[in-house]
């Protein structure tokens, strides 16, 4: 089949489905609404009263890494690095998130068809695995700005490398249009989240709930001829 490998295109033989790379806020955990509350605190805290959208519109600061998501909110470049400071000690105390509902049942059911799990995140590991709590025993590992790469560009290939496979191998599972860019520049399929950060187009494809990424995934393993 076709693929298209930062600007080249080739043809490869087809390669069993062996593993699912998942990005992880807006994809496994529902932390947008508390990341609008983590604005709305800091901009009374330091009095800025900035217009923030309400908990449920935060598509419209919808950025990552921490620091552009809160220049999209609007506090000034010189607070920002004291906030990201506060946000990475105490956001996962102060503002608690939780997996989406299906998140469980969706890893099972991948790890009953064999495939191995892991995470490549712009926010660091350490809260991703708070937020994901026992859930995160379903992966092999989770990668974040604290303990990989900063940028997913680099931090997909170091996953890659040790899950020991190949990026035709793989599916990356994100729900923003940079999510499937990248993915696709380091040659895996992508599969869209278009109920988190980000509403996807019609660029790839799409699942509007946790229970329907399952389906996407099984289609590929379809298509690799795995049964």
């Amino acid at each position: 089949y076709q693929r298209r490998v930062r600007g080249t295109t080739f043809w490869t033989m087809a390669a069993p489905l062996a593993a699912v790379i998942f990005d992880a806020d807006g994809t496994l955990l529902d932390s947008l609404p508390p990341h609008v509350d983590f604005c709305h605190a800091m901009s009374r805290h330091y009095e800025l009263h900035l217009p923030l959208p309400p908990r449920d519109g935060g598509r419209q600061l919808s950025a990552a890494p921490m620091d552009n998501f809160l220049r999209k909110a609007g506090f000034p470049e010189d607070l920002i690095p004291e906030l990201v400071q506060s946000y990475e000690a105490n956001f996962v105390q102060q503002f608690p998130v939780l997996p989406f509902d299906g998140v469980q049942a969706l890893l099972e059911e991948l790890r009953r068809l064999g495939l191995r799990l892991a995470i490549v995140t712009s926010n660091t590991a350490a809260n991703v695995q708070a937020c994901l709590g026992e859930l995160q025993g379903e992966f092999e590992f989770v990668y974040g700005i604290d303990n990989a790469a900063l940028s997913k560009g680099q931090a997909i290939p170091m996953a890659l490398e040790a899950l020991g496979i190949g990026a035709e191998q793989a599916v990356y599972v994100g729900d923003t249009a940079k999510d499937r860019r990248v993915s696709r520049e380091c040659g895996l399929e992508f599969v869209g989240a278009a109920y988190g950060f980000e509403a996807l187009d019609e660029g790839s494809a799409n699942a509007d709930s946790v229970p329907g990424l399952l389906p996407l995934i099984q289609k590929l393993m379809e298509e690799r001829h795995v049964s």
